[in-house]
């Protein structure tokens, strides 16, 4: 079993000095601390996080408030309400949630508050109230399939984005 690899302070401070030295994606979990240096990382669109696997609320409300680029966490197999909440704060221009297979109502109903493009190819179940909330979303979605829309000019009603994203879905099961 690998052991966990944390992300701390020492750490994104060698990466922020020298952004090649310090593979991000290889750390599975991240101090508060860590996540607030990394905030001020402006060297690429994009913070590399794919390693998390856990993703604490206060690393999340850091993160969506105060990173100002996209954020990739595809290594979450699972998202609380709480985090979904903070990350959906981001002024960044996507967040790459590819890990997660399912989201609650309530999480749902908070990344469709994201004005970004959220990326969510990995699910493979919604309840109908999760898939709705989806539906209303105020950014673009990318499921995989038939469920990505590419902008408000080219958006689906939300009653035939809701079907997009079932068929989506169930195209995965």
């Amino acid at each position: 079993m690998n052991a966990e690899r944390r992300l701390t302070k020492l750490i994104a401070s060698q990466f922020l000095a020298d952004d090649v030295s310090v593979d991000l994606s290889v750390f599975s979990s991240i101090d508060d601390d860590a996540a607030e240096l990394l905030t001020g990382y402006r060297n690429e669109e994009f913070l590399s996080l794919g390693g998390l696997t856990q993703l604490p609320d206060s690393v999340a409300e850091i993160l969506g408030s105060g990173y100002p680029g996209s954020l990739e966490l595809s290594g979450l197999k699972t998202l609380s309400d709480k985090a979904a909440r903070g990350l959906a704060r981001s002024q960044g221009e996507s967040i790459c949630l590819e890990g997660l297979t399912t989201l609650s109502e309530l999480t749902a109903q908070y990344l469709s508050n994201y004005s970004g493009l959220i990326w969510l190819g990995g699910l493979t179940n919604l309840s109908a109230n999760a898939i709705q909330s989806l539906s209303q979303s105020k950014g673009d979605l990318a499921l995989g399939g038939d469920g990505y829309h590419h902008s408000a000019a080219t958006r689906p009603t939300p009653d035939e984005l809701a079907r997009r994203i079932q068929a989506a879905i169930t195209s995965k099961g």
